[in-house]
């Protein structure tokens, strides 16, 4: 559905004051300040972060990231968290005057109004480059890590913008988990026990389109992969299935760093790959996804030495080889529940 016109855009960020700001929830205990300190994290220590951080500082020397400033991104999603509370205040009537029009359920209608003034106010959006069916390309590190849709071009992709979606809501108080399918991934709403009944509630998220889609786990055994008969036999006899449960804190970090990992990969830079490599098999041991991106990681680095034991120092060695990964499937645009009539 089109976007209502009379919606404000803010070129710049929106105008919220200190005291908004200070009212988030922010129960960090850790705050690495370097590539390094994250490098060095037990899994333990992964949920006393902040998720955001630790992905903009998986960003750290990448193509696309030269001029990374993670305190000033850092005040930027503190600040567009600040208004996105305002607005859910300032419109919760709607929920209580009509909730079956939400499914009477407060949870849906809050992340709702979060992606709604993510799209509408701020200009988030999924890169447009990304939208077709070719190939994933994992050159620009923008494109999957959360500085892209922070900066100035405010877009992303599946690995980015649930992020986006989770560290604004944790900030303000939503207890937001990040899910893996085969090729993509997204956001879920996951309190059985929260304090508050109306809050115990699961509930998968999807913003990459207009408004918000919530689809139940089988949607994604059909896509955007299709299972197979081998992959339902695989999830049944790992002791923790891989796919479309929601992931820990160490999990979540893993994932960011085998987000650099693949797009140092793109580069030919496999020995640079290896210590995220490394750190992401650390906190998610049993992760296949780990192992594959260690051993390309290993494989392009023996490459690259062989290829300089044998070429003549006058030719150059070749070091555009691309991860054999495949990127995460181009979204589809079909959302379950479109912009909200009040937005």
């Amino acid at each position: 559905m089109p976007l209502p016109e009379a919606a404000p855009f803010f070129r710049q960020d929106p105008p919220v004051e200190a005291a908004a700001i200070q009212q988030l929830h922010k129960p960090f205990e850790i705050a690495p300040r370097s590539l390094n300190e994250v490098l060095a994290l037990h899994p333990d220590q992964a949920a006393r972060c902040d998720a955001a951080r630790l992905n903009l500082l998986c960003a750290t020397g990448l193509p696309g990231a030269q001029d990374l400033h993670v305190d000033a991104l850092l005040h930027r999603l503190d600040v567009w968290s600040a208004w996105i509370a305002t607005q859910t205040q300032a419109n919760f009537h709607h929920f209580h005057c009509d909730p079956k029009a939400y499914d009477n359920s407060e949870p849906y209608w809050r992340c709702l109004t979060l992606s709604t003034v993510l799209q509408l106010h701020l200009g988030v959006r999924y890169e447009p480059r990304l939208m077709s069916g070719d190939a994933w390309d994992w050159r620009n590190s923008g494109d999957v890590l959360l500085h892209g849709v922070l900066g100035s071009r405010r877009t992303g992709s599946c690995p980015s913008l649930p992020v986006l979606l989770i560290a604004i809501g944790r900030r303000l108080g939503y207890p937001l988990r990040q899910v893996h399918a085969p090729a993509h991934a997204f956001a879920r709403w996951d309190s059985a026990d929260h304090e508050s009944p109306a809050w115990r509630t699961q509930i998968n998220l999807e913003c990459h389109g207009h408004g918000l889609a919530s689809h139940p786990d089988d949607h994604y055994h059909a896509w955007p992969v299709p299972w197979t008969p081998a992959m339902h036999d695989s999830e049944v006899r790992r002791a923790r299935p891989q796919y479309l449960r929601s992931l820990e804190p160490a999990e979540e970090l893993a994932s960011f760093l085998l987000q650099r990992v693949y797009v140092l990969l793109a580069h030919g830079r496999g020995l640079e790959a290896v210590p995220a490599a490394q750190a992401a098999l650390k906190l998610a041991p049993d992760s296949p996804a780990g192992f594959a991106a260690l051993d390309q990681a290993l494989g392009q680095t023996n490459r690259r030495h062989a290829r300089r034991a044998q070429t003549p120092p006058a030719t150059p060695p070749n070091h555009t080889s691309a991860p054999s990964t495949s990127g995460p499937h181009p979204v589809s645009f079909k959302p379950a529940r479109g912009l909200p009539p009040w937005s």
